[in-house]
């Protein structure tokens, strides 16, 4: 396999993982049960 070739897949790669985390943020966001305030955030961050 060349290195070019290794390259585009881990750039694809990449770009897949990224949309997906980027849609279940999405969804989790639009569901109520799961939407997160800035209080708890700054909970879990020790401010």
């Amino acid at each position: 396999m060349q290195v070019r070739t290794k390259r585009r897949l881990i750039w694809l790669l990449g770009g897949a993982m990224l949309c997906l985390v980027l849609v279940a943020g999405l969804i989790g966001y639009t569901t109520p049960g799961m939407r997160l305030n800035w209080d708890s955030i700054a909970a879990l961050c020790g401010f």
